[in-house]
């Protein structure tokens, strides 16, 4: 009997990421059409960190919130960090999830918008410049 080809179809289960993005992103402008509020905004942010946290591996931890140095300076909040998950996990949490995070644990940050513009990409050029001058990123000893 001739082995039968198995394929998977990456374009439609990423489609499906995009859809769901997409739909936050609808409800997210329905909801500030109606009134400004802080749930327009967590809508689509939500919806992007719950999709990362299913596309990465267990290794990367998904959150928003503060990087803090040796030093205690802290960062601004941030959308999306992307943090080692295994050995060391946020320094607290607070309970509209937002957490803190050592310095030496983050691979990578991110701010998310609905729309972008001039303003919003010099406010985010400037968070991440602020972050590079005011906090100092040392090793960790194991």
């Amino acid at each position: 009997m001739p082995k039968k080809n198995i394929t998977i179809e990456l374009l439609k289960i990423y489609k499906s990421f995009a859809d769901q993005i997409n739909i936050s992103a609808d409800v997210s402008s329905m909801l500030h059409g109606i009134v400004d509020i802080k749930a327009s905004g967590n809508e689509i942010e939500i919806s992007l960190r719950k999709i990362l946290s299913e596309l990465l591996p267990n290794k990367y931890g998904i959150s928003h919130g503060h990087i803090v140095d040796k030093e205690l300076n802290v960062s601004k909040q941030y959308d999306i960090v992307i943090t080692e998950n295994i050995e060391y996990k946020s320094i607290a949490q607070t309970k509209d999830t937002t957490e803190i995070f050592f310095y030496e644990t983050v691979f990578a940050i991110g701010e998310v918008k609905a729309t972008w513009n001039i303003s919003n990409i010099k406010s985010t050029i400037d968070s991440i410049l602020d972050l590079r001058k005011r906090l100092n990123r040392t090793g960790i000893n194991n």
